[in-house]
Protein backbone atom coordinates (compact mmCIF):
# COMPACT_ATOMS: atom_id res chain seq x y z
CA UNK A 1 0.00 0.00 0.00
CA UNK A 2 1.56 3.38 -0.93
CA UNK A 3 2.57 5.82 1.87
CA UNK A 4 0.85 9.06 1.37
CA UNK A 5 3.70 11.42 2.10
CA UNK A 6 2.30 15.18 1.49
CA UNK A 7 3.83 17.14 -1.32
CA UNK A 8 5.61 19.72 -0.15
CA UNK A 9 5.37 22.75 -2.56
CA UNK A 10 8.28 24.90 -3.31
CA UNK A 11 7.98 28.63 -2.11
CA UNK A 12 6.61 30.79 -5.09
CA UNK A 13 7.87 34.59 -5.87
CA UNK A 14 6.42 36.88 -7.73
CA UNK A 15 7.52 39.75 -9.81
CA UNK A 16 5.48 43.31 -11.10
CA UNK A 17 7.29 45.84 -12.45
CA UNK A 18 5.80 47.17 -15.28
CA UNK A 19 7.89 49.13 -17.67
CA UNK A 20 8.68 52.84 -17.18
CA UNK A 21 6.10 55.29 -18.54
CA UNK A 22 7.73 58.33 -20.18
CA UNK A 23 4.81 59.88 -20.68
CA UNK A 24 4.67 61.14 -17.56
CA UNK A 25 6.50 64.18 -16.03
CA UNK A 26 10.24 63.37 -13.71
CA UNK A 27 12.69 64.56 -12.05
CA UNK A 28 16.45 63.69 -12.91
CA UNK A 29 18.45 63.52 -9.05
CA UNK A 30 21.47 64.77 -10.68
CA UNK A 31 19.94 67.80 -11.89
CA UNK A 32 19.55 68.51 -7.92
CA UNK A 33 23.42 67.78 -7.16
CA UNK A 34 25.41 70.84 -6.66
CA UNK A 35 28.77 69.85 -7.25
CA UNK A 36 31.40 71.91 -5.27
CA UNK A 37 29.53 70.60 -2.36
CA UNK A 38 29.11 66.56 -3.52
CA UNK A 39 30.60 64.44 -0.82
CA UNK A 40 33.18 61.71 -1.52
CA UNK A 41 31.66 58.58 -0.17
CA UNK A 42 33.21 55.98 1.42
CA UNK A 43 35.50 52.92 -0.34
CA UNK A 44 32.18 50.91 0.80
CA UNK A 45 28.61 52.37 1.20
CA UNK A 46 26.35 49.64 3.91
CA UNK A 47 22.63 50.66 4.23
CA UNK A 48 21.96 46.85 4.79
CA UNK A 49 23.74 45.59 7.95
CA UNK A 50 21.70 47.06 10.39
CA UNK A 51 18.31 46.05 9.72
CA UNK A 52 17.25 43.33 11.53
CA UNK A 53 14.20 42.14 8.98
CA UNK A 54 13.35 42.47 5.51
CA UNK A 55 9.89 40.85 5.39
CA UNK A 56 8.33 39.54 1.99
CA UNK A 57 5.53 41.53 2.14
CA UNK A 58 3.30 39.22 0.03
CA UNK A 59 5.23 39.08 -2.90
CA UNK A 60 5.34 35.54 -2.47
CA UNK A 61 1.52 36.07 -2.85
CA UNK A 62 1.23 39.05 -5.81
CA UNK A 63 3.03 40.76 -7.33
CA UNK A 64 3.16 43.78 -5.88
CA UNK A 65 7.42 43.96 -5.52
CA UNK A 66 7.02 47.48 -6.85
CA UNK A 67 5.19 47.89 -2.88
CA UNK A 68 7.45 45.43 -1.35
CA UNK A 69 10.48 47.46 -2.71
CA UNK A 70 9.32 50.67 -1.05
CA UNK A 71 8.60 49.13 1.91
CA UNK A 72 11.82 47.94 2.14
CA UNK A 73 13.35 51.33 1.30
CA UNK A 74 11.39 53.23 4.17
CA UNK A 75 12.37 50.75 6.71
CA UNK A 76 16.22 51.16 5.92
CA UNK A 77 16.02 54.72 5.86
CA UNK A 78 14.29 54.94 9.16
CA UNK A 79 16.53 52.80 10.63
CA UNK A 80 19.90 54.06 9.47
CA UNK A 81 18.29 57.85 9.94
CA UNK A 82 17.35 57.47 13.43
CA UNK A 83 17.62 53.72 14.78
CA UNK A 84 14.06 52.88 14.79
CA UNK A 85 13.44 50.02 12.36
CA UNK A 86 9.97 50.34 10.42
CA UNK A 87 7.92 47.44 8.81
CA UNK A 88 4.34 47.20 7.47
CA UNK A 89 1.17 44.87 8.14
CA UNK A 90 0.24 42.73 5.05
CA UNK A 91 -2.77 44.78 5.05
CA UNK A 92 -1.00 47.97 4.82
CA UNK A 93 0.76 46.39 2.05
CA UNK A 94 -1.89 45.27 0.18
CA UNK A 95 -3.87 48.50 0.16
CA UNK A 96 -1.13 50.49 -0.94
CA UNK A 97 -1.19 47.78 -3.39
CA UNK A 98 -4.80 48.06 -4.14
CA UNK A 99 -4.49 52.29 -4.12
CA UNK A 100 -1.68 51.90 -6.63
CA UNK A 101 -3.62 49.21 -9.12
CA UNK A 102 -7.05 50.26 -8.98
CA UNK A 103 -9.26 46.97 -10.23
CA UNK A 104 -6.75 44.82 -8.14
CA UNK A 105 -8.80 42.30 -5.98
CA UNK A 106 -6.74 40.22 -3.25
CA UNK A 107 -9.33 38.14 -2.82
CA UNK A 108 -9.46 36.55 -6.33
CA UNK A 109 -6.13 37.84 -7.56
CA UNK A 110 -8.13 39.01 -10.22
CA UNK A 111 -5.77 42.32 -11.83
CA UNK A 112 -2.99 41.41 -10.28
CA UNK A 113 -0.70 42.88 -12.98
CA UNK A 114 2.16 44.97 -11.32
CA UNK A 115 2.96 48.59 -11.11
CA UNK A 116 5.18 51.41 -12.40
CA UNK A 117 7.49 52.18 -10.21
CA UNK A 118 7.51 56.30 -10.85
CA UNK A 119 2.94 55.53 -10.01
CA UNK A 120 4.18 53.79 -7.07
CA UNK A 121 6.40 56.64 -5.49
CA UNK A 122 3.53 59.03 -7.15
CA UNK A 123 1.08 57.51 -4.60
CA UNK A 124 3.68 57.11 -1.20
CA UNK A 125 4.24 61.16 -1.58
CA UNK A 126 0.40 61.65 -2.02
CA UNK A 127 -0.86 59.36 0.17
CA UNK A 128 1.82 57.03 1.69
CA UNK A 129 1.46 53.12 3.53
CA UNK A 130 0.99 52.60 7.07
CA UNK A 131 1.09 56.60 8.29
CA UNK A 132 4.51 56.89 6.03
CA UNK A 133 5.12 59.00 2.91
CA UNK A 134 7.88 60.34 0.90
CA UNK A 135 8.55 64.07 0.42
CA UNK A 136 9.89 64.10 -3.25
CA UNK A 137 11.54 61.06 -5.47
CA UNK A 138 13.86 61.29 -8.98
CA UNK A 139 14.91 59.45 -11.19
CA UNK A 140 18.92 58.77 -12.09
CA UNK A 141 20.26 59.48 -15.37
CA UNK A 142 23.25 57.44 -14.50
CA UNK A 143 22.95 53.92 -13.57
CA UNK A 144 27.02 53.26 -13.29
CA UNK A 145 28.53 51.59 -9.69
CA UNK A 146 30.05 55.15 -8.86
CA UNK A 147 26.74 56.90 -9.31
CA UNK A 148 24.88 53.95 -7.77
CA UNK A 149 27.55 54.46 -4.92
CA UNK A 150 26.60 57.93 -4.56
CA UNK A 151 22.71 57.84 -4.98
CA UNK A 152 22.87 55.39 -1.99
CA UNK A 153 25.30 57.48 0.55
CA UNK A 154 22.98 60.75 -0.65
CA UNK A 155 19.30 58.82 -0.10
CA UNK A 156 19.57 55.34 2.08
CA UNK A 157 18.22 53.32 -1.01
CA UNK A 158 18.05 53.22 -4.51
CA UNK A 159 15.05 51.72 -5.54
CA UNK A 160 15.38 50.02 -8.97
CA UNK A 161 13.80 48.30 -12.07
CA UNK A 162 15.37 45.12 -13.62
CA UNK A 163 14.01 42.72 -16.49
CA UNK A 164 14.55 39.49 -14.44
CA UNK A 165 16.40 36.24 -16.10
CA UNK A 166 15.23 33.04 -15.10
CA UNK A 167 18.80 32.15 -14.00
CA UNK A 168 17.96 34.79 -11.28
CA UNK A 169 15.11 32.92 -9.89
CA UNK A 170 17.17 29.39 -10.11
CA UNK A 171 20.34 31.37 -8.37
CA UNK A 172 17.81 32.93 -5.43
CA UNK A 173 16.32 29.47 -4.85
CA UNK A 174 19.64 28.06 -4.47
CA UNK A 175 20.61 30.36 -2.20
CA UNK A 176 23.24 31.90 -5.09
CA UNK A 177 24.32 35.51 -5.52
CA UNK A 178 23.09 36.63 -9.21
CA UNK A 179 25.51 36.50 -12.13
CA UNK A 180 25.07 36.53 -15.52
CA UNK A 181 24.41 33.52 -17.29
CA UNK A 182 24.54 33.92 -21.02
CA UNK A 183 21.28 32.95 -22.95
CA UNK A 184 18.81 33.06 -19.92
CA UNK A 185 15.29 34.00 -20.79
CA UNK A 186 13.53 37.41 -19.43
CA UNK A 187 11.30 35.89 -16.93
CA UNK A 188 9.92 39.73 -16.41
CA UNK A 189 10.34 43.12 -14.53
CA UNK A 190 11.10 43.24 -10.88
CA UNK A 191 11.80 45.78 -8.32
CA UNK A 192 14.26 45.66 -5.62
CA UNK A 193 16.41 48.25 -3.47
CA UNK A 194 20.05 48.38 -3.71
CA UNK A 195 21.79 48.62 -0.09
CA UNK A 196 24.99 48.06 0.00
CA UNK A 197 27.91 48.56 -2.24
CA UNK A 198 31.49 47.19 -1.94
CA UNK A 199 33.35 47.77 -5.15
CA UNK A 200 35.92 45.66 -6.08
CA UNK A 201 34.47 42.54 -4.84
CA UNK A 202 32.91 39.74 -7.53
CA UNK A 203 29.50 40.27 -6.36
CA UNK A 204 29.53 44.23 -5.39
CA UNK A 205 26.02 44.79 -4.66
CA UNK A 206 23.87 43.92 -1.82
CA UNK A 207 20.09 43.95 -2.98
CA UNK A 208 17.40 43.35 -0.92
CA UNK A 209 14.18 41.15 -2.68
CA UNK A 210 11.70 38.79 -1.53
CA UNK A 211 12.86 38.83 2.02
CA UNK A 212 16.34 38.18 1.65
CA UNK A 213 19.47 40.23 1.37
CA UNK A 214 21.46 38.75 -2.23
CA UNK A 215 24.73 39.77 -3.68
CA UNK A 216 24.72 41.03 -7.27
CA UNK A 217 26.93 40.82 -9.82
CA UNK A 218 28.22 44.09 -11.60
CA UNK A 219 27.84 42.56 -14.88
CA UNK A 220 24.42 41.40 -14.39
CA UNK A 221 23.12 44.62 -13.19
CA UNK A 222 24.25 46.14 -16.01
CA UNK A 223 22.43 43.90 -18.00
CA UNK A 224 19.54 44.15 -16.33
CA UNK A 225 18.92 47.30 -14.88
CA UNK A 226 16.31 49.32 -16.84
CA UNK A 227 15.69 52.16 -13.95
CA UNK A 228 16.54 53.47 -11.18
CA UNK A 229 15.53 56.05 -8.49
CA UNK A 230 15.81 57.81 -5.15
CA UNK A 231 12.71 59.03 -2.48
CA UNK A 232 13.49 60.99 0.33
CA UNK A 233 11.63 60.20 3.46
CA UNK A 234 10.55 62.72 6.60
CA UNK A 235 12.68 60.41 8.56
CA UNK A 236 15.83 60.83 6.46
CA UNK A 237 15.29 64.67 6.29
CA UNK A 238 14.93 65.27 9.47
CA UNK A 239 17.76 63.63 10.48
CA UNK A 240 19.90 65.48 7.89
CA UNK A 241 18.46 68.64 9.04
CA UNK A 242 17.01 69.52 5.73
CA UNK A 243 20.76 69.77 4.75
CA UNK A 244 21.92 66.81 2.50
CA UNK A 245 25.64 67.63 1.44
CA UNK A 246 25.90 68.42 -2.29
CA UNK A 247 21.92 68.00 -2.68
CA UNK A 248 19.64 71.38 -3.44
CA UNK A 249 16.87 69.63 -1.29
CA UNK A 250 15.06 72.88 -1.68
CA UNK A 251 14.64 72.98 -5.33
CA UNK A 252 14.19 69.42 -5.45
CA UNK A 253 11.08 69.48 -3.09
CA UNK A 254 9.53 72.55 -4.65
CA UNK A 255 9.41 71.18 -8.32
CA UNK A 256 8.47 67.81 -7.15
CA UNK A 257 4.93 69.69 -5.36
CA UNK A 258 5.19 71.74 -8.94
CA UNK A 259 4.62 68.21 -10.95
Amino acid sequence: MPLNIPTVQPPTYKLGKLPADYSKPRLWAEDYYVSTALPTPPLYVDRESRVAEWPMYLNDKFGDCTIAGIGHVIGAQATYAHGLETTFSDNQIETAYTGVCPGFNPVTDANDNGAVLSDVLAYMKSTGMGGHTISAYAQLRAMDIDSLKLALYLFGSVYIGVNLPRSAEDQFAAGEPWTYVKGSRIAGGHCVAIQKITPGFPNPYSIVTWGKVVRVQELWLETYMDEAWVAIGPDWIQSNKMSIDGLNLTQLTDDMNAI
